[in-house]
């Protein structure tokens, strides 16, 4: 479909989709914070080409099957900007990050409420998911952002050190209770990461993170995992 104002062009890789629209709200957590700091174009724009990197690499990790051409599609790299650019995600972050700085932290939880008008942010919830499987699988040094962000979020480091993830190596875990708290998250666990291909397109809906929710149901019996695609 093409008008003078809109476009679709069809992406045939479900799993590669679905992966994209909820890994972008991690990484626009990461530019919020950027943005936060009062930091300029080139380190955001470093953000996002990390968060795209571990993006993609994240998600052939779990399917091999996923086509990298899917991550420079509008649903992966347009998507990714936009969401980095003018997204909840990206908005509450970068409040979260003036409140801390300026002394006076507030929740996720509470600015979701004050801020998104109802809209849920995604972003917390699905940090959470991820770095479930990254830990169980010991990634933390092979996606260094989307620790830190997880750190940030849960109240373990502070916002500024999200421009020094390369450099945390493993980072200290937050206990569940405070977690809980800081991030003003609901525990929704556990990833299954057996399914194909066809049946992740059971689980597409409206809601992306819906999708990372399925893949969280078994990977805690799961047999230690093959090291991750590049």
């Amino acid at each position: 479909m093409l008008t003078r104002y809109f476009g679709i062009a069809l992406v045939r890789d479900v799993a590669g989709a679905e992966m994209c629209g909820t890994l972008k709200n991690i990484v626009a957590l990461a530019a919020g914070m950027v943005d936060g700091l009062g930091l300029g174009a080139n380190t955001k724009a470093s953000i996002i080409r990390k968060g795209l990197d571990e993006m993609r690499r994240f998600s052939r990790a779990l399917y091999p099957e996923i086509s990298d051409g899917t991550f420079l599609e509008s649903c992966g790299m347009a998507d990714l900007i936009a969401t980095c650019y003018g997204g909840r995600n990206r908005l509450v972050a970068l409040e979260y990050t003036r409140a801390f700085q300026a002394g006076h932290p507030v929740t996720f939880a509470a600015l979701e409420d004050s801020l998104l008008n109802g809209q849920k942010l995604q972003g917390v919830l699905t940090s959470n998911e991820v770095q479930e499987i990254i830990e169980i699988r010991k990634w933390e040094k092979e996606f260094p952002l989307f620790t830190t962000v997880h750190a940030i979020v849960n109240g373990t480091i502070s916002p500024s050190n999200i421009t020094h993830f390369m450099t945390k190596g493993s980072l200290p875990k937050a206990k569940a209770a405070h977690a809980a708290t800081v991030a003003g998250a609901k525990k929704r666990g556990p990833v299954d990461l057996t399914f194909t291909v066809d049946e992740l397109a059971e689980y597409a809906t409206a809601d992306p993170s819906a999708s990372m929710l399925g893949l969280i149901q078994q990977i805690k019996s799961t047999e230690t995992p093959a090291k991750h695609a590049e």
